[in-house]
């Protein structure tokens, strides 16, 4: 879960066999479905995030995430979020 830069909320709707600490390793939750929620309360939208990628920020229509390649190699990823 997080906000965007206009208090949007951003949550990963939960999957056990991939979100449990212990198994998947790491802080950054990659890919999964994500629900945008607005300050209001409304439910904006939802986003499938490809499965090696964990969304960080996002900023008006920009979304800022780290993507893992096969090798586990790291780097960050810019992605337009069309509405």
């Amino acid at each position: 879960m997080f906000a965007d830069d206009e208090g949007r909320l951003w949550l990963k709707e939960f999957n056990p066999s991939k979100d449990s600490v212990p198994i998947r390793g790491t802080r950054y939750v990659a890919g999964g479905r994500w629900v945008i929620i607005a300050t209001n309360g409304t439910r904006l939208g939802e986003i499938t995030m490809p499965d090696n990628v964990s969304p960080l920020a996002v900023f008006g229509d920009m979304l800022l995430g780290i993507a893992r390649d096969a090798l586990d190699v790291e780097q960050f990823v810019v992605y337009t979020v069309v509405r």
